[in-house]
């Protein structure tokens, strides 16, 4: 098995794999296709960040939308949307009096 070391390694494992092993077409054309976007693939990698959290705030606020079947203006879809991704506490303590 190759070392992953560094990025540049990606590359050269993507030829050893097509260089090495049987040529049938699906393989060579998966291995063209990871070697076209390696540096995409290799950079989510490193710092592990994706837009997974932006996606999911979206579907939430999209849900709103679809289950209201329309807002009368702009001011309660907003508000209808900080309500429900917002975490809001709909119960909220009540400070004991001294």
């Amino acid at each position: 098995m190759l070392p992953i070391d560094k990025a540049g390694s990606g590359s050269e494992i993507l030829s050893a794999l097509v260089l090495f092993h049987s040529r049938p077409a699906p393989v060579i054309s998966a291995a063209k296709t990871l070697q076209a976007h390696l540096a995409n693939i290799l950079t989510y990698f490193q710092p592990r960040v994706t837009n997974a959290t932006a996606e999911g705030l979206n579907s939430k606020i999209q849900m709103v939308k679809e289950m209201a079947c329309g807002f009368r203006n702009r001011e309660h879809y907003r508000t209808a949307s900080y309500f429900h991704c917002g975490g809001l506490d709909l119960y909220p303590r009540l400070q004991p009096s001294a």
